[in-house]
């Protein structure tokens, strides 16, 4: 079959929407252009670490993948707090 191939990964780095993927030891495995503009860093800075490092000072992130891990879901979490940097803190809804 001919036509455009389909790459999703094109496509989610297309999304104006923040996205940062974590790998199952959860770790940062991916980021979308967006997350970077958002965040004010490049992802490559975070590639690879673990997600504590986007926590803000406390343990709500910790607390997310914990639960989506023990689920074996994803979970929400609105208003999440993200501050790689104290000067940078942003809000996000986690899925």
């Amino acid at each position: 079959m001919g036509g455009v191939p389909f790459d999703p990964a094109a496509i989610l780095d297309q999304l104006a929407t923040p996205l940062v993927l974590l790998d199952d030891d959860a770790r940062i495995a991916w980021a979308n252009p967006a997350f970077a503009r958002w965040i004010g860093y490049a992802w490559r800075r975070f590639h690879g670490e673990p997600a504590a490092v986007l926590a803000a000072g406390d343990d709500m992130l910790a607390q997310l993948v914990a639960r989506a891990r023990e689920r074996g879901i994803a979970v929400r979490a609105p208003r999440l707090r993200i501050a790689p940097a104290s000067e940078h803190e942003r809000f996000a809804d986690a899925t």
